[in-house]
């Protein structure tokens, strides 16, 4: 029988429990309650977060793999990443370039700005990057270099022996 009364017992605390913390400060009628001095934004209602991507907008996912071409409307290489800055914004596309299959392939950056994404009639998919480079001088161009950290190494190890 205790059993029983010990498990009506914390079913009882456990139900009133959120009617105590809901309940005001002494003196204070619910209109008057003040709200605490530091509240988290609500991201359903601040607009933090999108919802909807805009048709204007292109996933790096579907431009990585397109399909670059010149001013004469050849084909010069495909697009191998996207490069973004610390604030977010996109600084270049990385085209690769010359090869076959990949070997031999040289990286090329340009800037976000100067490559024009062609899509379908309804909009809805990219069918090529269209840029105002030849592929003379894509292939003439310098060829871009990933940045790699240089390992930091602790020698003081060393110096105690």
């Amino acid at each position: 029988m205790s059993k029983l009364t010990l498990a009506a017992a914390a079913i009882f605390v456990t139900a009133i429990t959120p009617a105590f913390a809901q309940s005001t400060s002494p003196g204070l009628s619910p209109s008057t309650a003040q709200p605490p001095a530091v509240t988290a934004p609500n991201p359903s209602t601040s607009g933090e977060f999108l919802q909807q991507q805009n048709p204007r907008d292109w996933r790096a996912s579907k431009l990585i793999g397109t399909t670059v071409t010149g001013p004469d409307n050849v084909r010069i290489g495909d697009v191998n990443d996207v490069v973004l800055d610390s604030a977010g914004n996109t600084n270049a596309v990385v085209i690769g370039v010359g090869g076959f299959l990949g070997v031999g392939e040289k990286e090329v950056a340009v800037p976000f700005k100067s490559i024009s994404v062609v899509t379908n009639n309804a909009g809805d998919k990219i069918d090529k990057i269209a840029v105002s480079y030849t592929k003379d001088q894509l292939t003439n161009a310098p060829t871009y270099k990933w940045y790699t950290a240089v390992p930091v190494v602790d020698r003081r190890s060393e110096l105690r022996k």
